[in-house]
């Protein structure tokens, strides 16, 4: 095993060793410690790239030579229909069109040109401002760099009847089977412009709108038994309120018409009788006809939304989203990661009967108060909290009211106790509750939690991550017969035998996670866990001796043993004697697997394997050459180099390897370069050089690349890895690369994150700035510059750049903890 990258995995497990997430996040992401930290060089500055996308970068995002498509999996071009090269160039136009889209555009080309816009990242302020005439149905941003409260502006703005020009046409279909309902056709000849409509007296006004021709929906009245209970006053109300509606067919009604009178009068009679006044009459869904008919406004941009998706937009506030009006069609929230949301301006959302998901997981400065505003929508049956650290039992209480609830995440909420789950008596229709991370919640919370009414017939998920609870908590489960997941994570004092006997009374027990609980499988578990499909013991202290008394796991498809004690004879046990024959994925980081081991693995049609650290070296990969069905390989060790990479060339599926620190050189790149397959890669152990860039430039596939720490790597080799066109994620640190790769790096329009730090002379702001502007998928820069006021681009003011600075300084404490 080898070297100081072994050394100092194990130096960081002790620190990290009550949080799997962390330890997680540092396999996948290698974490670098702070510079006042032992053995640290430097801490890259990490850098939020928060500026949208300026209106100059779009047309170059719409090249006018992009006119065909490549047919999947022969890569044989064919050219593009004619409409979505119209749409392109509508796209291509938006930023410079003067005012916005037309109304009555039709909703599948409004639903294209949102899609488009989405799919080449050309979505910023001005584009969107430029659909304000079109209702939209789905609406994405969380791809979107730069969203705040400008974006919403548009969605909170009508059109009135004079001042603007309404649409030729307007026509409002209904969807139903009932003979009582019928088309509305109207043509409104306008031959004066909005601002000559406006200057003109009532009188000519209306002359022009007796041209129009009119087909009154019919209205059906409520019946004579409701008609008599109302009292003179309603009747009175409804007469006035429905008086907008009559006027407007009167007013557009010829006296030379006798039919186009008598339809006016019989309008104006059915509108008297109907108790609806006009504003409610389209909320009720009775006639779907668009405000203008109503003689009020255009139908506003949100107001056929159904999907709405901010996840990731740090600047939005509740002033933004109180923007957001006549929300009536949303069905789907996802706000995630909104650090600056407090709660006032989930208001917004107070209309939306219909909203069933909403999803808030992450904003950090979430209160009580964000909670209560929504509680009382009667539709919702998903709702996220997990991170939300402001809440407390108050929005449990809350939430008590939203009985159709059937998905519940309060996950790493640290302020709810057991108070607080005794406060959801009332959800009898839960389904799936996270509670993890709640500290505060102990034996006494689970137990109410079991005991409460139907809990033993509904819930099939539950995540007791890190709860305060015992072998007394744990025999309550037992009462949960329909379970299909449970994660007991860092539960450490519960007992094998006890968890055993709760085992036996959940049959339908899919996934269970017992990672960092002691010697959990002291007691043999056969038989109990027939059902299993996932199992996780990372840190559970496994031995050879506990698998010796599992004979048979039929269903298991996914077993975790990272960093337990157990090696060759676990592993052939298992493989030789077919106890887990559809096992499909596996980790063995850090146990104590030799290359005879290895030698039994290839009897598993495994498509994940994991061999971070193990004991294995280059002559024992020669076993992984049978293993045709892996798709995801995990190699890191320093006892890997070249050698042992001729063997993955006859895996024709390997879409992700990690070569982390082995000892690949160039020679090495060129094995790999034959795996076309190869989506993730990372060749980190310093010996690859400019050459080699030139292999790995040959996996057109590749969307991550990681090859710091590679000192030989210099412009040359960076100017070769721009051709990997799909490439999201790049990390060329502490490689020779300087300011001189920047605007040949500039050229990956899809990168997402990149990091430099450690390279020299990248502090330039007028280089940085060509990433900003040339890469609209860009949302993280990591740099080595030493200059904290870069820490974020494009901040408005400071207090942002300091709330941005304090939430990691949070999340820094939390995972340390």
């Amino acid at each position: 095993m080898g070297g100081a990258c072994s050394s100092r995995r194990h130096s960081r497990r002790s620190v990290h060793s009550s949080d799997p997430e962390s330890e997680r996040r540092k396999r996948l992401f290698r974490y670098h410690p702070s510079p006042n930290s032992p053995g640290s060089m430097f801490r890259p500055a990490r850098h939020s790239v928060e500026s949208e996308v300026p209106d100059g970068s779009i047309p170059w995002l719409y090249p006018v030579d992009d006119n065909y498509v490549i047919q999947e999996g022969t890569n044989l071009r064919s050219p593009k229909a004619l409409r979505e090269l119209c749409i392109d160039a509508v796209c291509r136009s938006l930023p410079d069109l003067d005012g916005e889209l037309p109304y009555g555009m039709p909703q599948d080309l409004v639903d294209a040109i949102v899609k488009s816009l989405i799919h080449h990242s050309a979505l910023n302020a001005t584009t969107l401002r430029a659909l304000k005439n079109c209702e939209i149905e789905e609406l994405s941003l969380a791809g979107c760099r730069g969203v705040g409260d400008e974006w919403l502006k548009p969605f909170c703005t009508t059109s009135p009847l004079i001042g603007s020009c309404p649409p030729p046409l307007c026509r409002a279909s209904f969807d139903r089977d009932e003979p009582d309902f019928m088309d509305c056709d109207i043509h409104m000849d306008w031959e004066q412009s909005p601002n000559e409509l406006s200057q003109m007296s009532p009188q000519v006004v209306k002359k022009k709108l007796n041209k129009t021709d009119i087909q009154p929906p019919l209205l059906i009245p409520k019946n004579s038994s409701e008609a008599n209970a109302s009292d003179e006053e309603s009747v009175s109300s409804s007469s006035s309120s429905s008086s907008g509606y009559a006027s407007f067919i009167s007013a557009t009604s010829s006296p030379d018409d006798e039919l186009r009178s008598s339809t006016s009068c019989e309008a104006e009679s059915i509108a008297a009788s109907y108790s609806t006044s006009a504003d409610e009459f389209a909320d009720i869904g009775a006639c779907e006809i668009s405000s203008f008919c109503l003689g009020a406004s255009v139908a506003s941009m949100a107001s056929n939304l159904a999907v709405l998706d901010l996840r990731g937009s740090p600047r939005l506030t509740d002033q933004g989203l109180l923007q957001l009006s006549a929300l009536h069609s949303l069905e789907v929230v996802k706000l995630d990661d909104c650090h600056s949301l407090t709660g006032p301006g989930l208001g917004a959302f107070s209309l939306s009967n219909k909203l069933h998901t909403l999803s808030l997981a992450n904003c950090r400065r979430l209160t009580d108060v964000g909670v209560e505003r929504i509680a009382h929508l009667p539709s919702i049956k998903a709702l996220s909290l997990g991170g939300c650290r402001c809440i407390t039992d108050r929005s449990l209480y809350a939430i008590s009211s939203m009985v159709q609830l059937q998905k519940l995440d309060v996950s790493q909420c640290d302020l709810v106790t057991d108070n607080g789950i005794r406060g959801l008596y009332k959800l009898e229709h839960i389904e799936e509750l996270s509670i993890g991370w709640c500290r505060l919640i102990s034996d006494k919370g689970l137990g109410a939690l079991c005991s409460q009414p139907g809990r033993s017939e509904r819930l099939r998920v539950l995540h007791l991550a890190r709860c305060s609870i015992t072998n007394d908590g744990v025999k309550q489960l037992g009462n949960l017969a329909c379970l299909t997941e449970l994660d007991l994570n860092g539960c450490s004092k519960i007992g094998s035998s006890v968890l055993g006997s709760v085992l036996e009374k959940l049959p339908k027990l899919k996934s269970l996670d017992v990672s960092y609980c002691p010697d959990i499988l002291r007691e043999s578990w056969q038989g109990k866990i027939n059902a299993l499909e996932t199992l996780e013991l990372c840190y559970a202290g496994v031995r050879d001796q506990h698998i010796a008394r599992l004979t048979q796991l039929p269903a298991l498809l996914e077993l975790n043993l990272d960093s337990c004690p157990c090696g060759d004879w676990a592993i052939t046990y298992l493989a030789e004697n077919h106890v887990v024959p559809n096992l499909t994925t596996l980790d063995l980081a850090d146990t104590d697997l030799t290359d005879a081991g290895l030698a039994h693995l290839a009897k598993l049609q495994l498509k994940k394997l994991s061999l971070f650290y193990c004991n294995i070296s280059n002559v024992g990969l020669r076993h992984l050459a049978l293993m045709t069905s892996l798709e995801v390989l995990n190699l890191d060790s320093r006892d890997i180099g070249d050698e042992g990479l001729i063997y993955l060339q006859k895996l024709p599926r390997l879409r992700s390897l990690d070569v982390f620190s082995g000892r690949v050189t160039d020679i090495g790149c060129m094995w790999l370069s034959s795996i076309k397959t190869l989506e993730n890669l990372e060749l980190c152990g310093g010996g690859i050089t400019d050459r080699g860039c030139i292999h790995l430039a040959l996996l057109e596939n590749l969307t991550t690349l990681n090859l710091s720490q590679n000192e030989r790597i210099t412009n040359r080799g960076a100017a070769v890895l721009s051709s990997l066109t799909k490439l999201e994620c790049l990390n060329l640190s502490n490689t020779k690369v300087n300011a001189g790769s920047l605007e040949i790096l500039g050229s990956l329009i899809h990168l997402k994150s990149l990091a430099l730090y450690g390279c020299q002379g990248i502090d330039d702001s007028n280089s940085i700035d060509i990433f900003r502007n040339g890469l609209p998928n860009l949302k993280c820069l990591r740099l080595n510059n030493g200059a904290e006021e870069n820490f974020v681009w494009d901040y408005t003011n400071e207090t942002e750049v300091n709330n941005e600075m304090s939430e990691d300084s949070e999340q820094d404490d939390d995972e340390s903890v």
